[in-house]
């Protein structure tokens, strides 16, 4: 059975976000950031975090366990990920990424330039240095 809950970057999330490629380097300043985990019989599957940027937010750190890849993890956590930052204010949730842009097309996210970031996103840690400049740059409006 499969079930949220908050989490903290501690060293669960941190071996799945390394092993999945993701930076975990700037997970230890100051920025608020909300992040839950989804567990399978109480075994961590994946995580995703938001980083709050009032009214806007920057999706972080989306990751599934290879082993449970294309089951619908990764849209779940998506999902909880978009509800956490429209509770804490949210109305407009960023994204970088360099390898799922079609996930996130598919629920609603559309590409934007990154001349067109809010100050308070291009000048967080993950757009300013740690994602590169090729990565596609994504928002969606929260209801």
């Amino acid at each position: 059975m499969r079930s949220f809950k908050p989490v903290t970057p501690n060293a669960e999330v941190l071996s799945l976000l390394t092993g999945a490629g993701l930076p975990t380097s700037d997970l230890k300043d100051s920025a608020p950031r909300r992040f839950c985990g989804l567990y399978q019989d109480d075994v961590l599957i994946g995580a995703v975090g938001v980083e709050l940027h009032l009214p806007a937010g920057l999706l972080r750190s989306l990751v599934v366990a290879p082993s449970h890849r294309g089951l619908g993890a990764g849209a779940a956590l998506l999902d909880r990920a978009e509800r956490l930052a429209a509770d804490a204010g949210v109305r407009d949730l960023f994204l970088l990424t360099t390898n799922s842009a079609p996930l996130f097309e598919r629920h609603g996210y559309r590409h934007v330039a990154r001349a067109e970031a809010p100050p308070s996103i291009s000048q967080s840690q993950q757009f300013s240095g740690i994602c590169p400049e090729t990565a596609a740059f994504m928002v969606k409006r929260l209801e």
